[in-house]
């Protein structure tokens, strides 16, 4: 429950920041440094940067497709 909580969260924090990048990517690390922080796990501190870059390529390469129109 918590993890889905984390998450949707963070989903939420895009629609809020969506004019920022800067902020927006400021509380997201934030957020996931305070998650980490709080249950310091291998895997959260490998997955997470991790997911960070690969989550925005892969977005980047799918919407050039076209397949967001």
């Amino acid at each position: 429950m918590a993890a889905t909580l984390w998450f949707l969260a963070a989903y939420a924090a895009t629609a809020v920041f969506r004019r920022t990048p800067v902020q927006l990517t400021l509380v997201l690390a934030l957020s996931w440094g305070v998650r980490v922080t709080l249950s310091p796990a291998r895997d959260s501190l490998i997955a997470g940067p991790l997911l960070a870059l690969i989550g925005p390529l892969f977005e980047a390469a799918l919407s050039s497709t076209g397949a967001f129109r």
